[in-house]
């Protein structure tokens, strides 16, 4: 690694103070907030305080996430819409396709997060087909999501990685098949944005959603959409907003304006205004991640994630690997999918490791019967030490 690189992480971690709290190996829940974050929110409220609304300040900090998001993906800047959350994005797209009579969308709930299956629910009531395919040992299985596919498939809804167990799913071959038959690809992508490298200038997928307060290290209640300009061309928006139409500068019913409403040719049609104090934390967070890179960031948080898979592994822990040997990503889980519920495992030897782990401080997560662990930019290799001296610790106890 070289030295500048090495010192952008090392400055990054500097900048987190719950990293100097907590061995924090949780952002798949929720990540750090940086200092940089941290004083571009104060800028903004001392700003408000002093000024009240500053159109043009405003304007500029919107703007600047926007491109920020946009440099980091390898994506335009208008591709990208600012949303509530990513459960709201994948909303967004799978209500506005123009379903008819006959129509099914394609989908894996066992391996989904709940913000994919409901968004899928929610088109049974439009006489939508919902096809759901079953994993394959807990990933998303690629072939069975194309098999179930037909002639009137409209949409496929997947994860780029699964929240539990980690896996990634290979959106490239999914997409290339999706574009050759005309179905529409939706991603979630909350699990990979800021951790993984993405280049949606070159990935075949419509559209991803995604929200802002896990590997982007920005604000809860905050996320992105970014829909192809093909695929944007051919969805009409269930709600429209004023940020979502090309209008001109008047009122609609003034001389110069017009009723007519027409839609942005872009991905901001699906936004109904965007929140200036979360984008500003959004905007210094990516900012951040920038200096390192998406490639450098995505190499350490996996090397991290496979020293602390190898080591657990070594101390008899059983490790989830990947079934469809897609590469590994960030996220490291211990236990079988289902054998608990959604925030507890029901496996005793887990529960046994998981107080240990608290009483360590450290942060994890339970998901799924599973405990899960997640990498990032700010983590070390001591972070990756502290859980495997609870693990030797705890199969010491077990062996007495």
């Amino acid at each position: 690694m070289a030295a500048d690189t090495a010192d952008g992480f090392a400055a990054l971690r500097q900048s987190c103070a719950a990293a100097e709290k907590h061995v924090y190996l949780d952002v798949a829940s929720n990540a750090m907030m940086a200092a940089p974050a941290a004083a571009a929110v104060q800028a903004f409220m001392a700003d408000c305080t002093l000024h009240g609304k500053s159109d043009a300040l405003w304007a500029d900090i919107v703007s600047g996430a926007r491109q920020g998001l946009a440099r980091l993906v390898n994506a335009e800047a208008n591709d990208i819409a600012f949303t509530k959350n990513c459960t709201d994005g994948l909303n967004l797209v799978a209500a506005a396709i123009d379903w008819r009579a006959g129509d099914n969308a394609v989908y894996c709930p066992v391996a989904e997060h709940e913000a994919v299956i409901y968004a899928i629910l929610n088109l049974a009531h439009r006489g939508v087909e919902l096809r759901a395919v079953p994993p394959a040992n807990e990933a998303i299985d690629v072939d069975a999501l194309l098999a179930a596919a037909d002639a009137r498939t409209r949409l496929i809804a997947v994860s780029s990685v699964s929240f539990v167990p980690g896996y990634r799913t290979d959106l490239q071959r999914l997409g290339e098949a999706c574009r050759r038959r005309g179905i529409l690809l939706l991603v979630d992508g909350t699990q990979s944005i800021g951790v993984l490298r993405h280049d949606f200038a070159a990935l075949p997928i419509d559209a991803l959603a995604f929200s802002t307060h896990k590997g982007l290290m920005g604000p809860y209640g905050f996320g992105a959409l970014w829909v192809r300009k093909e695929a944007a061309a051919k969805l009409h928006p269930m709600h429209l907003g004023k940020p979502g139409v090309a209008y001109p500068p008047a009122h609609p019913c003034d001389p110069g304006g017009t009723l007519a409403a027409p839609l942005k040719p872009d991905a901001r049609r699906f936004e109904g205004g965007v929140a200036p104090l979360l984008a500003a934390w959004l905007g210094a967070s990516v900012e951040a991640l920038l200096r390192i890179g998406p490639a450098a960031i995505e190499a350490h948080a996996c090397a991290l994630a496979e020293a602390l898979r190898a080591g657990l592994e070594r101390t008899g822990f059983a490790v989830n690997r990947d079934p469809l040997k897609q590469p590994e990503s960030h996220l490291v889980t211990l236990g079988r999918l289902g054998s608990g519920a959604l925030l507890a495992t029901s496996d005793s030897a887990l529960g046994a490791f998981a107080k240990r782990l608290q009483a360590a401080n450290i942060r994890f997560s339970l998901r799924r019967g599973t405990i899960r662990f997640s990498l990032h930019a700010y983590n070390n290799q001591a972070d990756i030490e502290a859980v495997l001296k609870v693990a030797r610790e705890q199969n010491a106890r077990a062996a007495e």
